[in-house]
Formats: C-alpha cells, sequence, structure tokens
C-alpha cells in the first residue's frame, strides 16, 4: 500500500527553486516533465494582494521574491496549488523542492512566533537589604521596649 501511495505522489506535480542574482527560479513539473505554462503569484502574506504574478515559458519562471520571504502560489490547469513559504538565507532557498498540493494546506501552517520571556533580574541582593532594614528596626525596636520596661521591672526573690 505504502509503495502505491509512493508511486501516485511521485507523479503528481513538483516546483523545485533556486536562488540566482536576487531571483526565484522555479520550475514546475508534472509526471516528470515540464508543466507548460502555468501562472505564479507572489505573496508577501496570506492576506495582500500578490507582489509579482506572471507566467512561467515551459515550466521555468523567474521572480524577485520581495524580501527574504514570501509565499507563492502555482496555478497548473486551472487550479492555484496550496500556498508554498519560501525562505531565502545567503545564497540558499528553502525548501528547494516541494510536492504541490492542491486544498490540504499544509504549507499554510505558520507557526506562532513565541512570545518573548523577560529576563529575570537578580533580585536577591534588593530582597536582603530590606529584610536586613527591616530585621534590624525590629531589634532596635525591641531593645528599646526591653529597656523601658527594664526599669519597672519586679525582680523575683529566689527561695534558697
Amino acid at each position: 500500500m505504502s509503495v502505491l501511495l509512493l508511486l501516485i505522489l511521485a507523479n503528481g506535480p513538483t516546483a523545485s527553486f533556486t536562488f540566482e542574482d536576487g531571483f526565484v527560479i522555479a520550475r514546475v513539473t508534472k509526471d516528470g516533465r515540464p508543466a507548460g505554462v502555468c501562472q505564479i503569484k507572489v505573496y508577501n502574506g496570506t492576506s495582500s494582494p500578490p507582489l509579482v504574478e506572471g507566467e512561467t515559458e515551459g515550466g521555468v519562471g523567474t521572480f524577485p521574491l520581495g524580501g527574504k520571504a514570501g509565499l507563492v502560489g502555482i496555478t497548473i490547469d486551472g487550479k492555484e496549488c496550496d500556498l508554498i513559504p519560501l525562505q531565502v538565507t545567503g545564497k540558499e532557498i528553502s525548501p528547494s523542492r516541494v510536492l504541490l498540493t492542491f486544498g490540504s494546506r499544509p504549507c499554510c501552517i505558520v507557526a506562532k512566533k513565541e512570545k518573548e520571556t523577560p529576563i529575570p533580574t537578580d533580585q536577591t541582593n534588593e530582597y536582603l537589604t530590606y529584610g536586613i532594614l527591616a530585621g534590624s528596626v525590629m531589634l532596635i525596636v525591641s531593645i528599646s521596649m526591653a529597656m523601658m520596661r527594664g526599669g519597672n521591672a519586679k525582680r523575683i526573690k529566689s527561695t534558697d
């Protein structure tokens, strides 16, 4: 069963990407051959209008990405594939090759950006200072009260 699934997936349309001189070169194939004329749309975000729209010639198209990352939609046989997130790092682009999917949207899920956790400051010294200060005040008050009561205190006689 898995071999059959692999053969079906292997024959699906694919796109490969390279990055040269600031432009993305896309090669779209279907059944192992160039896909012919396909429409390509490049987006800056999922809800924005396309930055670039155009067609491939012989399954090959060249386009700017509009930054270091973007989403690419490829329409083949009248159906637009799920958006493909592309990321440029130096002279490399990833992913370099994808299987085009239609309607399953595996490429569109973007991980939420993690919230930055504040770096804890060392408050031990601050708490220690306040603790020593409070303890000192309590000690002074206790000694003062003991001294005031000391003059009025009655001595207990021993019964020896």
